[in-house]
């Protein structure tokens, strides 16, 4: 956690006026899927609050709202977790509220004083990330509804590596009608290099799943 304290901004506030275009990048989609475990994407939503997050039917209690259930009303799917996301005693998920020192503060404490720590995955490999997965039925859950994705798929923000191989193979396992990947300053080795990847993701999942690259500089997300 001293990482996280040390790189992350503590406070919501902190970000001042940037989360007005990451807010209106957010708000072309219906449905969001998060591979980052830090707050950024939590925090930016609370600006339109237009994607609900599944905890709408829980209830707060002391530094918790929750739990998470897979009847409520879910557009935000956290695929690796998060450091807002604990595990209560009884398996459920709850998220972690801001009760006036921020919400970093209440994950601090509950990994300091309590000993327990957030759900996230931060496992090497692909294979060591899918039982992480699979060992915890929220982020089973995710996964199974990016498995069912039958709209069109932006990505952003990612590299598409082989530690994340599970993700494309659901992408590309899926009913999405096509792929729009985002390539930071692409240039023609970039683009040769993700298409590599993108062609064996594609080919392993048996997928006719076409996919089109665009610069991810042209979303203007963190623009002020």
């Amino acid at each position: 956690m001293e990482a996280v304290n040390a790189t992350h901004p503590k406070h919501r506030e902190d970000l001042g006026s940037k989360y007005t275009s990451s807010a209106d990048f957010l708000s072309c989609f219906s449905t969001v899927f998060s591979l980052n475990y830090d707050l950024l994407l939590y925090w930016v939503n609370l600006e339109k609050r237009l994607l609900r997050d599944g905890f709408g039917l829980g209830k707060t209690a002391g530094s918790f709202h929750g739990p998470f259930s897979e009847d409520a009303y879910c557009h935000l799917y956290n695929l690796h977790g998060g450091l807002h996301l604990f595990e209560s005693g009884a398996g459920e998920i709850m998220k972690a509220v801001d009760t006036g020192s921020g919400v970093i503060a209440t994950i601090t404490d509950e990994i300091a004083k309590r000993g327990k720590f957030p759900v996230y995955v931060a496992e090497g490999t692909s294979t060591q990330k899918m039982r992480r997965i699979n060992s915890v039925a929220y982020l089973r859950h995710c996964l199974d509804i990016l498995r069912g994705n039958s709209a069109v798929t932006f990505i952003y923000g990612h590299s598409a590596d082989e530690n994340d191989a599970h993700i494309y193979r659901a992408i590309f396992g899926s009913e999405t009608k096509h792929i729009y990947f985002g390539v930071y300053k692409p240039d023609g080795d970039k683009l040769r290099a993700l298409d590599g990847l993108l062609a064996k993701y594609q080919k392993t999942a048996g997928s006719t799943i076409g996919y089109t690259f665009f610069d991810s500089g042209s979303a203007k997300v963190w623009e002020t």
